[in-house]
């Protein structure tokens, strides 16, 4: 499921994804894969926190966001 950030609150972007369990959140040009559990994230991929706008502008901190993870193996060459 993807939602853009810009037309939900902080709120409204946590319970889309407890509802969801896969969800993209568009910011701006890109966005942010979410994967609550028991949904799992990518290989090479590690699950963190990430902050973002919302619609009115308030800065959200949002769990279970799935992120490029360095130290995992199935990111050596």
């Amino acid at each position: 499921m993807n939602v853009k950030a810009s037309e939900h609150s902080c709120s409204e972007l946590t319970q889309i994804i407890r509802q969801n369990k896969k969800v993209f959140v568009r910011v701006g040009f890109g966005g942010r894969s979410f994967r609550y559990p028991p949904a799992q994230c990518s290989m090479g991929d590690k699950r963190t926190t990430t902050s973002l706008r919302d619609a009115e502008g308030k800065q959200c901190v949002l769990d279970y966001s799935c992120v490029f993870d360095p130290a995992s193996p199935y990111n050596f060459p």
